[in-house]
C-alpha cells in the first residue's frame, strides 16, 4: 500500500459498495422529509470527494479530463436552472456516480485493490438477494406488476433493483480469474444464480437486456473454450432448476405483454419514453442555436416541458438540458474508454488482459442500455459501473492473485 492514503481510507473505499447496497435497500423505508440513510450516504461520499479533489488524487489522464470537463460544464448549466435546488440535487447524484471513476482509477494503482473490492461486490450482491428473501418472508415493500398471479415482494427498492444486479453479474468474469478459497468460490456461484433468478422474477426489460447483451459482447470478444464451458455449465444448471421457476417467469411475462408489444396508441402513451424523443428533438430544432448547443434547464425537465413527469431516458435528459455539446461529451467518454481499453488490453496475450477488456466493453454496453431506462438520476448502478471502469483503466496487477 502506498503512503498516499491511510489504511482507514483504503478500508472506507473497499466498503463503499456495501454502503451503497445498504443505502439502496433501506432508504425508502424512511418517511418523506426525514433524514434518511441515502442522504447520509450522499453527504459522506460528497465530503470525501471534496477531500479527494483537494488532496490532488485525481489522476490526470485523457479519460479523467473528459469527465472533469463534463462535470464542470454540467454544473455551470445547473446554475442557470429556474429551479436551482432541484437541479442541484439531481446533479449531485450524477456527480457522485461519475466520481466513482476517479476513485477506481486512483486506488486501482494498488495491485491488491481489485482483488479486495471484488469481495465487497459479492457482499453487495448478497445484501440485495438477502433483502429479496426477507421481503418475501415478511411481505415488505413492493410487488412486481399488476396481473401477476403469484406476487413476489421486492422490498422498497422494487423491481428496479434488477438493474443493479444485472451490472454486478457482468463483473463475475473478473471474479472468476482470481484465485478464491472454497468459501468465496462457493458463494460467488450461489450468488450468480441467485442474481439470475432475481432478474427473471423481476422481469425488468432493461435488466434482462443489460445482462444478455453485456454477456454477448463479452463472449464475442473472448471466443475461447473457457467461455464456451461456462455457457454450457450455466445452461445446464438453469435447465435443471427450470421446473422450480418457469411458472413464475411465465406469469411475469404474460403480465408484461402489453408493455413489450407496443401496438396501439394507448400503449405508446404509457411508454412515454418514445413520445419524449419526438418532443425533445422538436424543441432542439425549433428553439435556436443557443438551445441546440447548450440546452436549457438541465435536470429540470419538468419545468421546461411543464410536465409532472421528468424525462425518462438519459439521452433526452442530456440533449435537452445540455445541448449537443453535453450530448457529445456524454458519448465521447464511452468511445474513449473503449479505445483506451483496446490499446491497453486487447493485444496482450495473457487471458486476464483479454477478460478485462471484454468486461470493460460489456460495462460500456450496460451504460448505453440503462441510459434508455433513465438511470442518470440514480447513484446506483452507475456508481458501480464507473468504479470498475476506473479500476480497469488504472489497474496495476498482483499476479499472485490470478489463476494459472
Amino acid at each position: 500500500m502506498t503512503s498516499a492514503y491511510s489504511k482507514i481510507e483504503y478500508k472506507f473505499i473497499i466498503l463503499l459498495p456495501i454502503i451503497n447496497a445498504i443505502s439502496t435497500v433501506l432508504t425508502d423505508y424512511f418517511n418523506d422529509g426525514s433524514i434518511n440513510i441515502g442522504q447520509i450516504r450522499a453527504f459522506i461520499i460528497l465530503s470525501y470527494s471534496f477531500y479527494f479533489i483537494l488532496s490532488g488524487k485525481i489522476i490526470q489522464n485523457s479519460l479523467s479530463k473528459i469527465l472533469l470537463f463534463t462535470l464542470i460544464y454540467f454544473f455551470i448549466l445547473v446554475l442557470y436552472s429556474s429551479n436551482f435546488s432541484y437541479s442541484l440535487q439531481l446533479y449531485l447524484k450524477y456527480f457522485i456516480a461519475t466520481f466513482f471513476f476517479f476513485i477506481g482509477n486512483y486506488f486501482g494503482k494498488n495491485p491488491n485493490f481489485i482483488n479486495d473490492i471484488t469481495k465487497s461486490i459479492l457482499i453487495m450482491l448478497f445484501l440485495y438477494l438477502f433483502n429479496f428473501v426477507i421481503s418475501n418472508i415478511f411481505g415488505l415493500g413492493f410487488t412486481s406488476y399488476k396481473g401477476v398471479e403469484n406476487q413476489l415482494y421486492f422490498g422498497v427498492s422494487g423491481v428496479n433493483l434488477a438493474k443493479h444486479i444485472s451490472v454486478l453479474l457482468l463483473l463475475f468474469p473478473i471474479l472468476n480469474i482470481y484465485k478464491q478459497n472454497f468459501f468465496w468460490l462457493t458463494l460467488s456461484k450461489v450468488l450468480f444464480f441467485g442474481g439470475i433468478i432475481f432478474i427473471l422474477f423481476a422481469f425488468k426489460r432493461s435488466a434482462i437486456l443489460t445482462l444478455t447483451l453485456g454477456y454477448l459482447v463479452y463472449f464475442f470478444i473472448m471466443r475461447d473454450l473457457k467461455s464456451l464451458k461456462n455457457i454450457l455449465i450455466f445452461s445446464l444448471v438453469l435447465l435443471f432448476i427450470s421446473p422450480l421457476i418457469i411458472d413464475q417467469i411465465s406469469d411475469n411475462f404474460n403480465a408484461r405483454t402489453e408493455a413489450i408489444y407496443l401496438n396501439d396508441s394507448e400503449n405508446l402513451d404509457k411508454q412515454a419514453r418514445f413520445t419524449e424523443v419526438q418532443e425533445v428533438t422538436q424543441n432542439v430544432q425549433e428553439n435556436g442555436i443557443i438551445y441546440f448547443l447548450f440546452g436549457s434547464e438541465l435536470f429540470n425537465s419538468m419545468d421546461l416541458f411543464n410536465s409532472e413527469r421528468m424525462l425518462h431516458t438519459d439521452y433526452m435528459t442530456i440533449l435537452s438540458g445540455s445541448g449537443i455539446i453535453g450530448f457529445f461529451l456524454f458519448f465521447f467518454f464511452y468511445l474513449k474508454m473503449y479505445i483506451k481499453s483496446s490499446i491497453k488490453y486487447f493485444k496482450q496475450e495473457k487471458y486476464f488482459y483479454k477478460t478485462f477488456h471484454a468486461v470493460t466493453c460489456s460495462l460500456i454496453v450496460s451504460l448505453i442500455i440503462l441510459g434508455f431506462a433513465g438511470n442518470i438520476h440514480a447513484i446506483e448502478p452507475r456508481g458501480t459501473i464507473f468504479l470498475f471502469l476506473g479500476i480497469l483503466y488504472g489497474s496495476k496487477f498482483n499476479y499472485r492473485y490470478f489463476k494459472k
